[in-house]
């Protein structure tokens, strides 16, 4: 192959690199929002005057991910794979993608909403992020991998930056209730973990848009059948779709949670699995950046904290640590 060939060849490869990691980018930023735009469901009836927080929480994350499924159904169906659901739903890699569908819905999407509701988005998504430090910790226990000191060094880091965020409640909360949506927030770390571990074998089989619908359809489905009629939540379901206000939110919402996971599965393919976990973890940042945006424009009340700000920044550094080299982020060339 002459230079000049390889020139381009290289510069091809590079430049689709570049695109995966803006898809990573992508998926990080609509995460951040999503986070956000569900603290504000809480704020419309019947979300607002329900005294349950369990129930409405776990409603609204079964609609989010019923909104989600919907989505990205259209979205197959725009592009001819609606019919690809049955078989993949036959095989083993699209079983494991239902598992791991669950654990990211009820668990983890349950926990994270409730963290959201009772101690704010901002102070949620630093916990919810420590979720490739979990994912390292079952890689060794069931893997047997070696965790390397540079992963110790970021988990330290990442965990220390979370006890800096959720250390102090922010001006005017309820201390109980604060402290409560940190650790019911934790419950999304171990989720999405577990269900990051879970999709690595079967999205090496199964078409990302594909495992992105099959993900939230299986998770839709348990919360519809199981999760929402066990807690007593079912009359709240009724009343809550007959608030347009409310579903309209949730609706807008679920674009940007099926739109992040549909960046997320391409950037993968496109740029490496540890760029596109560092990069999609700055959501934490983006969190931030949507909320000060918000409270700029007089959408919602909100003060950052020190606390915050630099428990946030820390464990961004700390995941980037954990998932990978700082020097496989910096140079596209061997990825």
């Amino acid at each position: 192959m002459d230079s000049s060939l390889q020139a381009r060849v290289f510069n091809k490869q590079v430049g689709y690199a570049k695109k995966g990691m803006a898809a990573a980018i992508a998926a990080g930023a609509l995460w951040g929002l999503n986070g956000v735009l569900l603290g504000f469901v809480f704020h419309f009836d019947p979300f607002l005057t329900v005294v349950s927080v369990l129930v409405t929480s776990i409603v609204q994350a079964g609609l989010h991910d019923g909104f989600a499924a919907i989505w990205v159904i259209l979205y197959n169906l725009k592009n001819g794979k609606i019919k690809e659901y049955a078989r993949t739903l036959s095989t083993r890699p699209g079983k494991i993608i239902c598992i791991g569908g669950i654990c990211g819905g009820p668990l983890a999407m349950t926990g994270y909403v409730l963290g959201i509701n009772l101690a704010g988005a901002a102070y949620a998504m630093p916990i919810s992020a420590l979720c490739p430090c979990v994912g390292a910790f079952l890689a060794a226990v069931f893997l047997k991998e070696r965790i390397q000191p540079r992963v110790w060094v970021g988990i330290i880091l990442a965990v220390a930056g979370a006890i800096i965020v959720s250390y102090v409640p922010p001006e005017g909360a309820d201390p109980a209730n604060f402290y409560l949506g940190i650790a019911l927030a934790t419950l999304a770390t171990l989720g999405w973990g577990i269900e990051g571990a879970l999709g690595s074998y079967g999205l090496d089989l199964v078409d990302p848009n594909l495992a992105t619908g099959v993900k939230y359809l299986s998770s839709f489905v348990v919360y519809i059948v199981v999760v929402i009629p066990l807690c007593g939540g079912l009359p709240f379901l009724f009343q809550a779709v007959m608030s347009m206000n409310a579903m309209a939110l949730l609706a807008i919402a679920a674009i940007t949670g099926a739109g992040c996971y549909i960046f997320w599965y391409k950037a993968l393919n496109m740029t490496g699995v540890s760029r596109t976990m560092a990069l999609n973890d700055t959501y934490v940042l983006w969190g931030l950046v949507f909320t000060a945006l918000f409270s700029a424009v007089g959408l919602m009340e909100f003060s950052f904290t020190p606390n915050l700000v630099i428990g946030a920044l820390i464990v961004v550094v700390g995941v980037i640590l954990v998932v990978a080299k700082p020097s496989d982020l910096i140079t596209v060339r061997n990825n």
